[in-house]
């Protein structure tokens, strides 16, 4: 574990008994010789009698072998010339592991599992000192101490000293760079907190929130002992209509399971394309009014991989002009294509306009931006967008997340709602929020798709969604084409949270979207107040900080669904007031929310 003090290790050792083929160089006296030899079976001697040196016990190798080799052999390079083991004029002592472990002081300490800290606080002693050191410490150890017969001839340059601690182990290169960034992130507030939710199906919006279960990545002595609570009511679940706990869902679920079991076993490429796959896509196509649809992961996955094939086949200097609140999927796709990037502020089309004026009007274009951004809960100026993409010649690629299922006769989104379907060029899409289920599409005509089935790394090389999936979502969006009931509950219960939270003066974002967002700003206390609403009211609201939002606009972001009763805001309502108030929190002068810019 001190792969960082290894030089000084081998500094050390030139100070102690080696093996008979060391001391047998002609570099070194007979007498020297006679004394190595000696010492060496003395040494042994002790160290069998005591069970430290026994080629029968062998000693734990408690460091990554590699970067311990490397850095002997990087010591013995550099000590050749003041090390009488390691003559100038004659071949280089093979300093092996096993070797430095078993017959050196310092390597039997180290194979003990002396610290890090301990042996490097050698460093700098001088050499003409190391066999005394080595004898307090070995004595520290209670380890038996062995007699020098060979001191370095020289003193070692300081500039070795100052390179060992540059030196780490990957244990200590986890605490320093790894650990360090997860202790500031939990001084700050932003650490991420999972809780275990257990949705009963049938129920919802009621759950159990299991604190019993201890995730993998905590140590048990890190975290408190903790209960289950029961019956809680969940108001930040992106199952925005309540499709997950749909029979007609469920019901298509259990049969494809039972059809075609689990997994899809494969990509769609080798194996993994099924007939629901296909229907799924052609059902997905249609309620966006375009040629094809393809399946992938998640919409993260979708948009990651579509935005950077697409524009790795476009001449050079073609640019992407990206709304500045665009969702990280999105950011990601564009950092990893070749294209230039303009980012114009939210929704704000003159500013779009300038930077598209900017632009030579030879070159691709491609705007991108979303449609309902799910944190603000603004919605995008979509028709204006199109009439830039129109006037500068500009593909639209709009991101539909927060929309699909939600918004339009067919659940086709803000788009379908507007009217304005045949204006986009791509539509991207998920199946794990309105719809319920799980997974992301693109939407677009059928030469686009085509270019990004035959060369998107990200659905080439994945496998494709299992059958059970794709058998759920293909339900959804059928059962969403038709019935406008849970649309209209959920517009009616948005409308009617947001309604109560502006008579209690509380700071909630006037947006036009089924969205609520609820400013705290502050990380700390939103994650507080988070804890509090669980354990006192059994409400359950995940604080959103940074990075997913700007720090100083942290907040509580509800999603009320069709499922939610008059009773559960009521609640939620009441028990926010008295959060504010036990806070100090300000209230806002008069009932009417804070306006965003749509």
């Amino acid at each position: 574990r001190f792969a960082g003090s290894s030089m000084a290790h081998v500094q050390r050792a030139f100070s102690c008994p080696h093996k008979a083929t060391h001391a047998n160089s002609s570099h070194s006296s007979a007498h020297s010789s006679h004394s190595m030899r000696k010492a060496h079976s003395n040494y042994h001697h002790e160290h069998q009698t005591e069970g430290y040196h026994s080629r029968s016990t062998p000693v734990v190798d408690t460091a990554p072998e590699g970067i311990q080799k490397k850095a002997l052999e990087f010591a013995a390079h550099s000590m050749r010339p003041y090390c009488p083991f390691l003559s100038s004029n004659r071949p280089p002592v093979h300093l092996t592991l096993n070797r430095f472990k078993t017959t050196c002081p310092f390597g039997v300490m180290y194979g003990r599992g002396i610290t890090n800290s301990t042996l490097r606080s050698l460093v700098n002693v001088p050499s003409r000192h190391y066999s005394s050191r080595a004898a307090s410490m070995m004595a520290d150890q209670h380890i038996s101490p062995v007699t020098p017969i060979v001191e370095v001839s020289a003193e070692i340059p300081s500039e070795f000293a100052t390179k060992i601690p540059q030196m780490m182990t990957k244990d200590e290169m986890e605490d320093k760079y790894w650990g360090g960034h997860l202790e500031k992130m939990k001084s700050e507030g932003t650490y991420r907190v999972f809780n275990h939710i257990d949705r009963k199906c049938g129920s919802f919006p009621r759950a159990d929130n299991r604190l019993d279960l201890r995730p993998s990545h905590e140590l048990k002595a890190e975290v408190e002992e903790k209960l289950a609570i029961s019956d809680i009511t969940v108001w930040c679940n992106n199952d925005y209509l309540g499709m997950g706990q749909n029979p007609v869902v469920r019901n298509a679920m259990k049969e494809a399971v039972d059809q075609f079991g689990a997994g899809s076993g494969g990509t769609r490429n080798i194996s993994g394309t099924t007939s629901l796959h296909v229907q799924l896509e052609k059902e997905l196509a249609e309620i966006h009014q375009k040629d094809s649809a393809l399946l992938f992961s998640s919409c993260y996955a979708a948009n990651a991989s579509t935005i950077p094939t697409l524009m790795k086949m476009l001449p050079k200097g073609t640019t992407i002009f990206s709304d500045e609140k665009n969702h990280a999927s999105l950011i990601e796709g564009i950092r990893n294509s070749v294209a230039s990037r303009k980012v114009f502020k939210h929704n704000d089309v003159d500013h779009l306009r300038k930077l598209l004026s900017e632009t030579d009007p030879s070159l691709p274009k491609m705007i991108i931006f979303e449609s309902v951004y799910s944190m603000d809960g603004t919605i995008a100026p979509i028709k204006e967008i199109c009439d830039l993409a129109d006037e500068f010649n500009a593909f639209t690629f709009i991101d539909e997340v927060h929309a699909v299922g939600l918004y339009g006769n067919s659940g086709g989104g803000v788009s379908e709602e507007r009217g304005l379907l045949n204006r986009l060029d791509l539509i991207s899409g998920t199946l794990g929020k309105a719809f319920g289920v799980y997974g992301g599409y693109i939407a677009a005509n059928s030469r686009i798709i085509d270019t990004i089935r035959s060369c998107a790394p990200g659905f080439i090389f994945t496998t494709s969604l299992p059958p059970v999936v794709a058998a759920g979502a293909l339900a959804s969006v059928k059962y969403l084409k038709v019935s406008q009931m849970e649309r209209q509950m959920s517009r009616n219960n948005s409308r009617k949270l947001k309604n109560m939270l502006k008579e209690a003066k509380l700071p909630v974002l006037d947006t036009p979207s089924h969205i609520v967002p609820l400013i705290v700003g502050d990380a700390k206390l939103c994650k507080t107040m988070s804890d509090q609403l669980l354990q006192r009211q059994k409400i359950y609201v995940q604080p959103i900080n940074y990075p997913t939002v700007a720090k100083g606009t942290e907040r509580f972001r509800l999603t009320p669904t069709p499922l939610h009763n008059q009773q559960d805001m009521d609640k939620l309502v009441d028990s926010m007031i008295g959060l504010w108030k036990e806070h100090n929190l300000p209230f806002t002068k008069e009932a009417t929310g804070i306006q965003m810019a749509h």
